[in-house]
C-alpha cells in the first residue's frame, strides 16, 4: 500500500497529502481522552496499551502520508495491527469470566491481562512480519478481526456483556464505507478535492476506537458506559437537550435543585405525563444526561434502538408488553454499578405516560433498583422524586415547572425501619419503599382531581399570585399553589372554582385580561421594543432568512402536532419532528448556500445560532406589542377596572381560605367572601 491509492493528490512541496496527513492528528486527541479517562479511574490500566497504540497510529499517519518512507510505512501498519490484537486480546480474555449469568462484574482481570497480551503479540509479531513484508499488515488485520468476532459471538453464547452495541457498529460501519470509497480506484475519488473520505476514514476510526474503549474498558463494566467518553457524550447530550427544550418552552422554572446531592449516588424517580418530553427536560434541567430506565419494547423499532444505545439507555422488559422480566438481571447490574460510580439513575416509575390529573400506580422497579444496589454493598444511595407540570402539552412555547423532592436517605430509611431483606417475604422490603416513594412523588407532582380541576385551579393560582406580588407570576409557583389548594377541602375548592368562574365572566365583559391589570407595563414594552427593533435593523435580512429557511420546521410540526390525537403524545411528536425536521432543513440549506464539507457543517451551525437569535428577537417583538396594546386598553377601559380588580381580589381570597385549611389545625369549614370585599 502507498498513499498514491488513497485518493489525494501528491504535493511536490512540502506535506505529499495534507488532508489526509492532518487528520491523523484526531488520534491524538482520542488516545488523550483515553489516558484522562485511566488517570479518572473511569477505565481500566489496559485502556493505556490501547492509547499507546492509537498515538503510535497517529505518528504514522501523519508521517505517512505527509513524508511517505519505508520507517513511516511501518510505523503506520504496526499502529494498525497493534490496536486489532489488543481489542482482540480483550474480547478473548474475558471469555474466563466466568459461566453463563456473571459477567455483569466489570471488565475482569482476565479480560484486562488478554489487552496487554494482544498489545504485546502484536508489537512483536506484527512488527516483525510487517519489517518483513507489508502485505502481511492485511493478513494480520485480517486474523484480529475475525478473533474479535468469534470472541464476541462466544461472549454473547455465555451470557456475557455486550461488547459493542449499536453505535460502534455503525461508526465502524461508516468508517469501512468511508475507506472503500476513500481508494484511488473509486468513482467518487477526487484528488484534489479538500474532502478526501482517507481523513474521514481516519476520524471515524478515531471515533471507532474511542466508542469501543467507552463500552469495554470502562473500569465498572463493559457496555455500561461509564468511561471518559460516555462522560462526555452524557455532558453533550444534557446542553443538547438545554438547546432543544429551550426552542420549545420559553420558560422553565426549576424548584428544589440545591436538594440534590452532589457526591452520592442518585436515584431520580420523575412522574410520568409528556412522553419523550419528560427526559428532555430532566437532562436539560441537570445540564447532563442521566442513565434513564426505559421500557425494553422501545428497542423492537431499529431507529429508536439506535438512538438509545447511543444515549445508553437501559432497557426494562415489561410482561405488559410481551417480555421476559428474566433479561432485567443485566439492567439491574448496570444501575448497581453506576450508582457504584456515583452516578445518576432515571425511571419513571408509573410504566405510562399520559395526561393525567395524578399519578398513576407506582411500580417497585425503582425501589428494587435502591435496595439491589444497596445489597450489592453500594452506600450513600439517595432517592430523589422529581414532579414535571406542562402549562399546556398542546401550545408550542409553554411554560414548566420542575420539583425536586427531599431525598430519601436510603441507608437512613432502612435503620429508621429497621428492616432487611428477610427470607421469608423477600419482597415487603421493596413494598414499603415503594409506597414511601410514592408518597414523596405525588408531593411534587402535579395531583388533582380531574384535569378540568387541574386547569380550573393553576387559572385561580395565577390571579391569587398576581393579586399578591403585582407582577405576572412564573409557572413553577403557580403549580406549586395550585398543588396546595389541590388539597384543601372540597368544598373549599368548589368555592375557588365558583369564584374564578365568575372573575372570568367579568373579565369577559370588561374585555381585559388578567394581564392587562398588571401597573406600568408602558415602559417595560417600549425598551423592548426599541432594543428588538435596533437589532432588526442591524440583522434584519439575517433574521428574516432565519424566518424564510425554518417555515418547513415550523409547518412540519404544526401539521405533525394537529394530526396526533392524544394530548400526551403532542409534545413527543412536537419534539421529534422539530429535531429531524431541523437538522434536514438546516442541513439542505447549507448544502445549497456552502461549498465543502467543513463549510457546510460551519454553516448548519450558523443557522442554528441564527435560528435561536431569531425566536428570540420576534419573541420579543411579540411580547412588547402585547405589552403595549395591553397599557392602551387598561387606559381606554379605566372606569371597568374597578369591577374586574374586586372578582380578582375574591379568587385570591378564597384561594388563601383554601390555602389555610391545609395547615394542620385549619378549620376545613367553608368561607364566605363578599364581591364587595375592601
Amino acid at each position: 500500500m502507498s498513499p498514491t491509492s488513497d485518493c489525494e493528490a501528491i504535493s511536490v512541496i512540502g506535506v505529499a497529502q495534507p488532508v489526509n496527513s492532518i487528520t491523523g492528528v484526531v488520534f491524538i486527541a482520542v488516545a488523550a481522552i483515553v489516558v484522562i479517562g485511566v488517570a479518572q479511574r473511569r477505565l481500566v490500566s489496559s485502556a493505556t496499551g490501547i492509547a499507546v497504540m492509537v498515538v503510535a497510529n497517529a505518528v504514522g499517519t501523519v508521517a505517512y502520508h505527509g513524508y511517505p518512507g519505508s520507517l513511516s510505512h511501518w510505523i503506520h501498519d504496526l499502529a494498525l495491527v497493534g490496536a486489532l490484537t489488543t481489542i482482540a486480546g480483550w474480547h478473548l480474555g474475558r471469555l474466563a469470566d466466568g459461566p453463563r449469568g456473571t459477567g455483569s462484574a466489570t471488565t475482569t482481570t482476565a479480560g484486562n491481562c488478554g489487552a496487554w497480551i494482544g498489545t504485546g503479540v502484536g508489537v512483536l509479531i506484527g512488527g516483525v512480519a510487517i519489517a518483513i513484508s507489508h502485505a502481511t499488515t492485511t493478513v494480520l488485520a485480517a486474523l484480529a478481526l475475525t478473533i474479535i468476532i468469534a470472541a464476541e459471538i462466544a461472549a454473547r453464547r455465555r451470557g456475557l456483556p455486550n461488547g459493542f452495541g449499536w453505535g460502534l457498529g455503525i461508526v465502524v460501519a461508516a468508517a469501512l464505507t468511508a475507506y472503500g470509497v476513500g481508494r484511488s480506484e473509486s468513482p467518487l475519488c477526487s484528488p484534489d478535492s479538500v474532502l478526501q473520505f482517507h481523513g474521514v476514514w481516519h476520524l471515524l476510526t478515531g471515533l471507532a476506537a474511542l466508542v469501543w474503549a467507552d463500552r469495554a474498558l470502562a473500569r465498572h463494566g463493559p457496555g455500561v458506559g461509564s468511561g471518559v467518553g460516555r462522560a462526555l457524550a452524557d455532558s453533550l447530550a444534557g446542553w443538547a437537550a438545554v438547546l432543544l427544550v429551550r426552542a420549545f418552552h420559553r420558560q422553565i422554572d426549576v424548584i428544589g435543585r440545591d436538594r440534590v446531592p452532589a457526591d452520592r449516588p442518585v436515584l431520580f424517580v420523575v412522574n410520568h405525563a409528556n412522553g419523550f418530553v419528560d427526559p428532555m427536560v430532566l437532562a436539560a434541567t441537570l445540564h447532563r444526561l442521566p442513565r434513564f430506565i426505559a421500557k425494553a419494547a422501545l428497542w423492537k423499532v431499529l431507529p429508536a434502538r439506535v438512538a438509545l444505545d447511543a444515549l445508553a439507555v437501559l432497557p426494562v422488559s415489561r410482561r405488559a408488553d410481551g417480555d421476559d422480566p428474566h433479561g432485567n438481571e443485566r439492567t439491574f447490574g448496570a444501575t448497581t454499578r453506576a450508582l457504584a460510580r456515583r452516578d445518576r439513575v432515571a425511571i419513571f416509575p408509573e410504566g405510562t405516560t399520559g395526561d393525567r390529573p395524578a399519578l398513576d400506580r407506582i411500580h417497585s422497579g425503582a425501589a428494587r433498583i435502591a435496595l439491589g444496589a444497596a445489597d450489592a454493598g453500594v452506600d450513600s444511595i439517595m432517592v430523589v422524586p422529581v414532579g414535571l407540570a406542562f402549562e399546556s402539552r398542546v401550545t408550542t412555547r409553554s411554560r414548566v415547572a420542575v420539583r425536586f423532592g427531599d431525598p430519601i436517605d436510603l441507608d437512613r430509611w432502612r435503620s429508621a425501619e429497621g428492616t432487611r431483606r428477610d427470607t421469608e417475604d423477600p419482597h415487603h422490603e421493596s413494598h414499603r419503599l415503594t409506597e414511601v416513594i410514592e408518597q414523596m412523588l405525588t408531593g411534587v407532582s402535579p395531583h388533582y382531581a380531574s384535569v378540568d380541576e387541574r386547569e380550573q385551579l393553576r387559572l385561580a393560582a395565577a390571579v391569587s399570585l398576581q393579586v399578591e406580588r403585582g407582577t405576572v407570576p412564573g409557572f413553577g409557583a403557580i403549580e406549586a399553589r395550585a398543588s396546595s389548594v389541590a388539597k384543601a377541602p372540597e368544598p373549599l375548592r368548589h368555592q375557588v372554582i365558583d369564584a374564578l368562574g365568575r372573575h372570568a365572566l367579568r373579565r369577559e365583559m370588561v374585555g381585559l385580561s388578567d394581564a392587562d391589570l398588571m401597573p406600568g407595563p408602558l415602559r417595560r414594552g417600549g425598551v423592548r421594543l426599541a432594543v428588538c427593533a435596533a437589532v432588526i435593523a442591524v440583522f434584519g435580512p439575517l433574521l428574516l432568512t432565519a424566518v424564510l429557511i425554518n417555515l418547513p420546521v415550523i409547518a412540519a410540526v404544526q401539521l405533525g402536532v394537529m394530526a396526533v390525537r392524544e394530548t400526551a403524545t403532542k409534545g413527543t411528536v412536537r419534539l421529534l419532528i422539530g429535531l429531524v425536521v431541523g437538522l434536514l432543513t438546516w442541513w439542505v440549506a447549507a448544502m445549497l448556500l456552502a461549498d465543502g464539507a467543513l463549510a457546510v457543517v460551519a454553516t448548519m451551525m450558523g443557522l442554528a445560532v441564527l435560528s435561536a437569535v431569531a425566536l428570540a428577537v420576534w419573541e420579543s417583538v411579540i411580547d412588547g406589542i402585547e405589552i403595549l396594546r395591553m397599557w392602551f386598553r387598561r387606559r381606554d377601559r379605566a372606569q371597568l377596572i374597578g369591577g374586574l380588580e374586586r372578582t380578582q381580589i375574591l379568587v385570591a381570597g378564597h384561594v388563601d381560605a383554601a390555602l389555610a385549611a391545609t395547615s394542620p389545625h385549619a378549620d376545613s369549614t367553608s368561607c364566605d367572601l363578599e364581591l364587595n370585599r375592601p
